[in-house]
């Protein structure tokens, strides 16, 4: 398990819920995962993976009025 999955969080005490990788590779390709239980991918590289993931918070996020 990743160092970060197995630490609390920022106002969380007790025991660590379990947690997992959000983003993965396979076969060479990096997928992500998000909460609604669907995978985002292909992308070449981990950080297009990452940019992907910030736009799809941005999106997903309600609009600041």
């Amino acid at each position: 398990m990743n160092a970060v999955l197995s630490i609390n969080r920022f106002n969380e005490q007790g025991q660590i819920p379990l947690r997992s990788e959000r983003f993965y590779q396979e076969s060479s390709q990096w997928f992500l995962s998000i909460r609604s239980d669907l995978d985002l991918g292909p992308f070449l590289t981990f950080d297009e993976a990452r940019l992907a993931l910030t736009v799809y918070i941005k999106k997903s996020l309600p609009a600041s009025k």
